[in-house]
């Protein structure tokens, strides 16, 4: 068995980082249900290619078989500023400028990730992904913080080396659960207890932990995912409830309507029958925003029938 590397301690800014950002995707892994994919598709690396890269091409162009290949878009663009030419480069298969809807079909996450020339070049949820992991990383180093803090209650200042060290000892006393010890007057009045800690140090704990959830509720917000952040939506009042379910399920559908339609030209040029939909834990979302009066809260943390 590997030994558990702990090299990198809670207060460590970048392994928190990169800790969350494979967590934050692994969870967007759950969004979608994919069928009949052929055997030469790799799932997982579809996914990836999606959410990060904003897009993927589909092609049997490179060894005559259907796969998927994250490149650059660009070439001569069309009326529309739309690019013509998606450029890969696999250390396998080798390289091609692939003709978009001639020899490749183009997937992305939403339309809004189509490339266009006078927008800037960012697609995907690579930005949002980052961020998120970014803002969890450095919260959760400042709720350690906190913690050890939290643990100094007092400073004990002497005037000499001997009576530290008698300080100490009956310190260690006291902690080890023995409630009295014999001092000298004079060495009493010569130890001098100072205290830290106040009551803000675990209200700052408390806040960062709100701060902490609310985080991760506004990235699902963010995604489409309807999720409770520490601010109940008890405060709103029914209308606002429903426009804010309808406005998330948003996001969610058209991440879903972006797939179905690359699908359907991908099944009609390649001869497929592959299909995409919502995962089942997240199927209450949609119906929720259709039918306000089921206000259902998804939790990725539960099993798929657990729906709040």
């Amino acid at each position: 068995m590997n030994q558990i590397n702990t090299k990198f301690g809670v207060c460590d800014v970048e392994e928190a980082y990169r800790f969350y950002f494979k967590y934050l995707l692994g969870k967007l892994d759950k969004i979608f249900k994919w069928e009949n994919l052929p055997e030469t598709v790799d799932e997982k690396y579809l996914n990836l290619g999606l959410f990060l890269n904003g897009n993927v091409a589909w092609s049997t162009k490179l060894d005559n078989k259907v796969r998927i290949y994250t490149g650059n878009i660009g070439g001569e663009p069309n009326i529309y500023y739309s690019p013509t030419i998606y450029t890969v480069a696999n250390p396998i298969v080798g390289s091609a400028n692939l003709k978009i809807d001639e020899d490749c079909i183009v997937m992305y996450n939403t339309s809004n990730d189509k490339y266009y020339n006078f927008l800037p070049k960012v697609a995907g949820l690579f930005q949002l992904i980052h961020q998120t992991a970014t803002l969890l990383a450095d919260n959760i180093v400042s709720i350690n913080t906190a913690q050890i803090n939290s643990r100094v209650h007092t400073i004990v200042t002497t005037e000499s080396e001997a009576t530290r060290n008698s300080a100490e000892v009956y310190l260690k006393r006291l902690y080890s659960g023995k409630p009295w010890s014999a001092l000298s007057e004079d060495m009493l009045a010569s130890i001098h207890v100072n205290p830290v800690s106040s009551a803000s140090s675990t209200n700052n704990i408390a806040q960062l932990i709100a701060l902490h959830q609310y985080i991760m509720a506004d990235f699902y917000n963010a995604v489409g995912i309807k999720t409770n952040p520490v601010n109940k939506k008890e405060r709103l009042i029914t209308g606002e409830i429903d426009s804010v379910d309808s406005y998330l399920a948003i996001n969610l559908d058209e991440m879903l309507d972006s797939r179905k339609r690359a699908v359907e030209k991908i099944n009609k040029k390649y001869n497929l029958n592959i299909s995409v939909s919502l995962s089942d834990i997240l199927k209450p979302v949609i119906e929720s925003a259709e039918n306000p009066d089921k206000n259902n809260t998804v939790n990725l943390n539960k099993g798929k029938d657990d729906v709040e």
